[in-house]
């Protein structure tokens, strides 16, 4: 990749913050100035912002594209704190703002979402005005403009504004609002709703993190019932949605802009910020996980499980690692069925927006470019998807970051966002402060991307003490922006319309040409012979809206020479309902995996006496060693597995440990009772590798039959060593809690009485007095001594792969936060608890208590994690009571007898750990 540092300047003066300033008194008693009305920033393009008042990160700090540049489209005071944002058909920005997140309310009348305009061409905004400002806003996640309807991600509501006059102000006496979904949870919650994405078929795309689950109703009525271990949303656990299906924790969706036949495209996330779509259908998300070194970016495959907790949501990833299997492949649950691969596994972060790049003002070379922001590593991540097999690799490179090592000195004092007596930062911190919550294209073609500015990542709070924010332009060199026109009257102009690099702007287009028919179709067609591969895509898409002669025009391209016009054709069909059965029995013998992997996918819905024939059809094509194809198929086969095993096991003919390895991965992943015998026979016999039993192990755990469990029991006690072994791992592990239900099952996995207390120490010795974060920030720090003095942390944390898994691993904790914000963690653990370690207070029958994580609660046991890293199996019937603790269950520094050069030492060491 040929990048250098960028090293252009932007030159103006100072920019104006006194308002925020005289607004807000930090920590307790804090109060806010609102802006309400509109902001003029006339001066905003003047000199470099440098001293002790910086407002952003300066542009020469980016290393960037040496194509490309980047410049400040916007700042504080234009906006506040932006979670997200969207750009509409004239180039103006709409901003969400976060000013009244998690803890701070200094908005009484409700958070805001901004319109920002560069109102006289020069490259920078100079105005920005309140679209709205409503007491129902606390922090919204997600704003779409899409024409005039404008969408804002607040739960329990997606709330729908429609400006009916286009002025861009919400008036209550001539605009609308309603709730265009409701019953989401996670009020003031960064794991609950989010943005709104049209798709290229018109539909609309967005998620919810694993606290935005509840029940949510659709306006055609379909209803999706959305359970999770996390934030009490245990009680919908396991219940089917009315489509037939089960879905936990995060959950991507696909709705028509009417609110009707909404879909679950991908469950079993922990929290996507948000998704991207490209013009052939394909989605990509990305996700953070609740350890941090196990971000990713991924291919949602349509109807894909993502692993992250189990498959009633109730249990979650730590308890599901077996024995001599890898965080990173235990995490994500890539060796169980039903779960689809897991992309980019990148590390430590905490991603948030997503978008795809395919047309613009970029040069070729960065079409098809994905780019996910990951705040948690100062950069906003590139991918190239690269098509292998029936899925996609995924490699990440940074696009534009602040945070590269050889620019950082060793001194943190010197290079991490340090503020003095006044509360201001050293303008040589700002390196560090980069948190891009969010990217998009504009209708310019150019990249735009909000920044959160902040020296902390989230954890309940903000620390910029004046609720600062960014939008920074990437253009080519000299770029001179130019918003097209939009014409919605004539086909020619909504052809152009439907060509726009911003896909909520393009959707326009889609709309208005559906509505001029037949006509539109030889414009339209003009499309499939461009330059540009993504406006084929937009070109069926479109076509398939065009009434019966479109459809037809779609048809004839199934018989294109292209495996992706083909795949996309069937995908326009499939939405439109046209001669699925048809198009899916001729296409389940297409050359192409990719195609199949898309018929198998549409048959998840129908009964066998339909989707049978095609399915043996895929079946006689599948090739092991993709798992993409198999989770595919597997997914074709939802609800029938007993019919298409049967089928199948009757070609194979041959004796269960005759197996060929393409019939072996079919029936791990159908895994119907019917298979039960044939599994048992392989995980029995010697002649069987051992991985393969495990396999066949695996298999038989996820059927919830009690002949499956006895069987289990039997293998338990009757295979191979390491089999039985692998066996009774099984018959305890808290996800096989119908099996505890068993008489011969419980008699075995009956839990031990509970005969002491298992309670969180509040000191380790001599509690240190008069810690300060000042004295600690002003003391050196020696590498060496503080690894030895980090040893106490082992008992609830991993550094650098040595320690318990009783809190986060914080290898890379240190990396992307200052020693500013490391220390105040240490000296107050209370005032950052991270998501998913919250604790938990477990009061038995008999008196005793135990502190501690929960794991996961069934109808028969709770399983908690317990200071060390050790595993505890309660019966429910045992217990008295539970409830969350108030505070962390990590001790202070004080409290763990540390001294002022203990804490720094430690800061030292742990900067000093570097990342794999």
């Amino acid at each position: 990749m040929n990048m250098k540092k960028n090293t252009q300047e932007f030159k103006g003066h100072e920019p104006r913050d006194d308002g925020i300033k005289k607004g807000l008194t930090m920590m307790k008693g804090l109060r806010y100035l609102c802006f309400i009305g509109t902001v003029s920033c006339s001066g905003l393009h003047g000199a470099e912002s440098t001293g002790k008042d910086s407002t952003h990160v300066p542009t020469q700090n980016f290393e960037m594209w040496d194509d490309l540049e980047v410049s400040v489209w916007a700042r504080s005071p234009l906006l506040s704190n932006p979670t997200n944002m969207d750009i509409d058909a004239k180039g103006r920005i709409w901003v969400a703002e976060g000013v009244n997140y998690r803890k701070q309310y200094l908005r009484p009348k409700g958070d805001r979402i901004m319109v920002l305009e560069d109102s006289n061409g020069d490259g920078t905004a100079d105005k920005s005005h309140v679209f709205v400002q409503d007491k129902e806003l606390r922090s919204p996640l997600g704003i779409s403009v899409i024409g005039n309807r404008i969408l804002v991600a607040q739960p329990p509501n997606m709330i729908l504004y429609t400006d009916v006059d286009g002025d861009t102000k919400f008036d209550p006496k001539i605009d609308k609002r309603e709730n265009f979904l409701t019953g989401f949870n996670g009020y003031n919650h960064d794991h609950s709703l989010h943005s709104i994405t049209v798709g290229p078929g018109g539909q609309w795309y967005f998620n919810i993190g694993n606290t935005g689950g509840g029940h949510i109703t659709d306006k055609s009525g379909r209803s999706f019932t959305i359970g999770s271990w996390y934030n009490k949303l245990g009680k919908y656990s396991g219940k089917k949605s009315s489509d037939g299906h089960t879905y936990v924790g995060g959950t991507a969706f696909r709705i028509n802009p009417d609110g009707t036949q909404m879909d679950v495209i991908a469950t079993n996330q922990r929290n996507s910020y948000e998704q991207a779509v490209d013009s052939f259908g394909d989605v990509f998300s990305n996700d953070n996980d609740g350890q941090k070194p196990h971000c990713r970016t991924t291919w949602l495959m349509e109807y894909g499980s993502l692993g992250y907790a189990s498959r009633d949501g109730l249990t979650k990833w730590q308890v599901q690692l077996r024995p001599g299997q890898s965080t990173t492949v235990g995490h994500w649950r890539q060796e169980d069925p039903g779960v689809i691969p897991s992309g980019d596994v990148y590390g430590f972060g905490s991603p948030t927006g997503i978008v795809l790049y395919e047309n613009g003002a970029l040069p070729t070379k960065h079409r098809g470019m994905l780019l996910s922001c990951e705040p948690g590593n100062n950069v906003i991540y590139g991918y190239h998807p690269k098509i292998k097999g029936a899925g996609y690799t995924l490699k990440n490179f940074d696009f534009m970051v602040t945070n590269v090592p050889k620019r950082i000195p060793n001194d943190d004092r010197n290079s991490h966002a340090q503020r003095d007596k006044k509360g201001a930062y050293d303008s040589r911190a700002v390196d560090t402060m980069f948190r891009p919550s969010d990217v998009a294209v504009g209708p310019d073609g150019a990249i735009y991307v909000a920044d959160w500015f902040d020296v902390r990542l989230s954890g309940h709070a903000t620390f910029d003490p004046g609720l600062r924010g960014t939008i920074y332009r990437i253009a080519p060199k000299g770029f001179k922006s130019t918003v097209p026109s939009l014409d919605l009257k004539t086909v020619k102009g909504q052809v152009d319309v439907l060509r726009n690099p911003a896909c909520n702007v393009r959707a326009l287009g889609l709309y208005a040409l559906a509505k001029s028919g037949a006509k539109a179709i030889p414009e339209v067609k003009k499309l499939l012979k461009d330059d540009n591969p993504y406006m084929h895509g937009r070109g069926i898409w479109a076509l398939s809206k065009l009434g019966p002669q479109g459809l037809k025009e779609v048809e004839a391209i199934l018989k294109s020479d292209s495996d992706t016009l083909r795949l996309v054709a069937f995908r326009a069909l499939r939405r439109a309902n046209h001669r699925l059965l048809v198009h899916a029995n001729t296409l389940a013998s297409d050359p192409s995996i990719r195609v199949r992997r898309e018929v198998a996918l549409a048959m998840r819905d129908l009964p066998f006496e339909k989707a049978g024939p095609i399915l043996l059809k895929l079946a006689a094509g599948y090739s092991e060693d993709d798992r993409w194809n198999l989770e595919a198929f597997g997914t074709g086969c939802s609800g029938k597995e007993d019919a298409v095993y049967a089928a199948l096991r009757e070609k194979q003919g041959a004796s269960p440990l005759e197996w060929s390895a393409r019939f072996a991965d079919i029936a791990w992943r159908l895994h119907p009772e019917s298979a039960l015998d044939d599994l048992k026979t392989r995980a029995l016999s010697e002649k069987t590798e051992a991985k393969e039993r495990n396999r066949c192990l695996t298999a038989i755990a996820f059927m919830k039959s009690e002949k499956a469990a006895l069987t289990m029991l039997d293998l338990s006690r009757a295979a191979p060593q390491e089999t039985r072994v692998m066996a009774s791992w099984w018959l305890f592990h808290p996800e096989q809690s119908i099996w505890r239900t068993y008489a011969e099952i419980a008699k075995v996995t009956k839990p031990k009485p509970v005969t002491q207390d298992y309670l969180i120490p509040k000191t380790l010795g001599t509690v240190t007095k008069g810690l300060a974060k000042e004295t600690v920030l002003a003391l050196q720090g020696d590498v060496k001594r503080g690894k030895v003095v980090a040893t106490r942390c082992y008992v609830c944390h991993k550094i650098d792969n040595v320690g318990a898994l009783f809190g986060p691993d914080i290898t890379g904790f240190a990396q992307s936060r200052s020693a500013e914000v490391i220390v105040t963690d240490m000296l107050d653990p209370n005032l950052s608890i991270s998501r998913g370690f919250e604790g938990t207070r477990v009061v038995m029958n008999n008196g005793k208590v135990i502190e501690g994580l929960l794991q996961s609660v069934t109808g028969q046991t709770m399983q908690l994690t317990v200071m060390g890293g050790g595993s505890l199996t309660v019966a429910r019937k045992e217990v008295k009571s539970y409830k969350g603790l108030s505070g962390s269950m990590m001790m202070s520094a004080a409290n763990m007898g540390m001294s002022s050069q203990d804490v720094r030492d430690v800061v030292a060491y742990m900067k000093s750990i570097k990342l794999k």
